[in-house]
């Protein structure tokens, strides 16, 4: 199987630290913003940019990599119509190889051995290095094939959340007749 790593893919780039501005136009997503069930950014936060800081607004399919805490996620950026920015807490990946798509490279990076990999490579302070992100390696897989790996995971999640619900209604069964006998 070939592989690529993330840094001849993609352009990897640090999110801003921004001054939060009431009535600022541009949105400023923080993590704390990211909701991991709905994998979308609240709206919470605004700023403004100046002219030198218009690079770094996200543009649709960028993906978003915590960069910083213990905690470890990467979110694939579907603007809502409005201008945003990440902060300096995510480095934001812009695919450029049109061989990889934005939602398998989120996939792979969410991943638990990935993921734990790029934790481990954090340094003290809980700080992911740009080049670590850069230096993995990524399965070179066609279209098809990486389409169907998000099929499949998408029905994996499916199925759990199935299981959940069964779980918790034979749960309440099981106490309701309990309480049936007492």
């Amino acid at each position: 199987m070939k592989t690529i790593t993330i840094g001849e893919i993609a352009r990897i780039a640090s999110g801003i630290n921004c001054k939060i501005i009431s009535n600022g136009k541009v949105h400023f997503h923080q993590m704390r913003d990211y909701n991991t069930e709905t994998k979308t950014f609240a709206k919470k936060d605004m700023t403004d940019l100046n002219k030198n800081a218009v690079s770094h607004l996200l543009q649709r399919k960028d993906l978003l990599i915590t960069a910083k805490g213990a905690k470890f996620y990467c979110a694939v950026y579907n603007c809502s119509g409005k201008k945003a920015v990440a902060s300096n807490a995510f480095f934001v990946v812009r695919i450029f190889d049109k061989r990889i798509t934005p939602e398998y490279l989120s996939w792979f990076l969410n991943q638990p051995e990935i993921s734990q990999t790029l934790i481990q490579w954090k340094t003290n302070y809980f700080i992911l290095n740009k080049d670590a992100i850069a230096s993995l390696s990524i399965p070179l897989l066609d279209r098809t094939t990486q389409d169907n790996i998000l099929t499949l995971y998408k029905e994996q999640k499916e199925a759990v959340k199935l299981q959940e619900k069964i779980f918790k209604e034979s749960q309440s069964n099981i106490l309701a007749l309990i309480q049936n006998e007492s």
